[in-house]
């Protein structure tokens, strides 16, 4: 879900769904409207106090652009995971391939065979 402008109303809403048997929530890091706009970077300390104030697992999402950005996600905010899409099709698919250092240095077909086999 995405945040909404107050981060006790964000709070008070997803305490809600857990209520109502949620059992995991993904949560963007930004609201609506600075997404549609791309104003600035996700804000990760929100989903650091639902985390917090939450018994189920929280998935981080946006503000994921490389490596260092998921284990920062899983470890300093202490999460289950972290969820990405549209930034890594467009500018790094092998975002999740330790193996890949460069997208440059390996074929997008080749890349994408062995992601499917990994499905």
């Amino acid at each position: 879900m995405r945040c909404l402008s107050d981060a006790e109303k964000t709070i008070c809403l997803i305490l809600k769904l857990q209520d109502a048997g949620a059992a995991m929530i993904n949560v963007h890091g930004s609201t609506l409207s600075a997404s549609k706009t791309r104003n600035g970077a996700a804000d990760w300390s929100i989903i650091k106090q639902i985390k917090n104030k939450l018994d189920i697992p929280i998935i981080a999402n946006e503000g994921i652009e490389k490596q260092s950005d998921i284990k920062n996600a899983l470890n300093s905010l202490e999460l289950m995971g972290s969820c990405l899409a549209r930034r890594c099709l467009k500018t790094d698919p092998a975002l999740f391939d330790q193996n890949v250092t460069s997208i440059s240095s390996v074929d997008g077909f080749e890349l994408a065979q062995r992601q499917l086999s990994l499905a």
